[in-house]
């Protein structure tokens, strides 16, 4: 038999990959989301969008899903919501890593199995 490890020096793990940022299974099987947008930048997305001619939007609105309306300021603020909810995708808030106190008693009762 080997030495013996201290509690102390285990860690315990969660399953996540901590070696890449993966948000979404699209980054997992290689997309890194740009392939929808062009661009995670909400203020380029707009310039694209302001760009665009009524059927170039038209166009972007059918590919993206959307039945275009004739008003394209109604269209550019859809296309604009859409556009956000899908970044939303790729961000998530930092989680601090947390060290869970362990008290003496579960300790005692986990070197008992040693």
């Amino acid at each position: 038999m080997g030495k013996k490890l201290k509690i102390n020096s285990m860690s315990q793990t969660n399953g996540e990959d901590q070696s890449k940022d993966y948000r979404t299974l699209d980054q997992i099987w290689g997309d890194e989301g740009l392939s929808k947008y062009k661009t995670f930048h909400e203020d380029e997305y707009q310039k694209n969008l302001s760009d665009m001619t009524d059927s170039d939007l038209t166009a972007h609105a059918v590919k993206l899903g959307f039945v275009p309306t004739p008003d394209r300021q109604i269209l550019k603020k859809r296309l604009l919501g859409e556009f956000k909810k899908y970044i939303a995708q790729f961000s998530r808030a930092e989680k601090p890593v947390e060290k869970t106190k362990v008290s003496k008693e579960a300790l005692r009762i986990l070197s008992e199995g040693r």
